[in-house]
């Protein structure tokens, strides 16, 4: 049988920095921001960065991609791009188990009725 492993576990275990940046990452909406813009929220060095970026990815909680725009429509494209974002359900799982808040309705988000 597996184990149900929640991201809430998964936190317990990540270094400082990588929990200092998943949490600021709950700040960009599902397209998620530019390196810049997460290195800045995140108030960390560019080294401590790279190395969180490196665990949140080898968690999969993070994704790297690019912004693909259709007229009026914008998604997020998962691959090699300039753009970090929450893998889905991530964002809220912070909010809900870590922040421990009810999370913040996005502007961005396709309703889900």
């Amino acid at each position: 049988m597996a184990e149900n492993i929640t991201v809430a576990d998964i936190f317990k275990n990540l270094l400082n920095s990588s929990k200092k940046l998943l949490i600021s990452m709950t700040h960009f909406s599902e397209l998620g921001g530019k390196r810049d813009g997460v290195l800045a929220t995140s108030g960390l060095e560019d080294e401590q960065f790279n190395k969180a970026i490196e665990e949140l990815k080898q968690f999969n909680l993070i994704q790297t991609g690019k912004l693909l725009i259709e007229g009026r429509e914008q998604s997020f494209v998962v691959g090699e791009g300039d753009r970090l974002r929450q893998v889905p359900q991530v964002q809220e799982a912070v909010y809900k188990d870590i922040l421990k808040i009810e999370p913040i309705k996005s502007k961005f988000r396709k309703n889900e009725n």
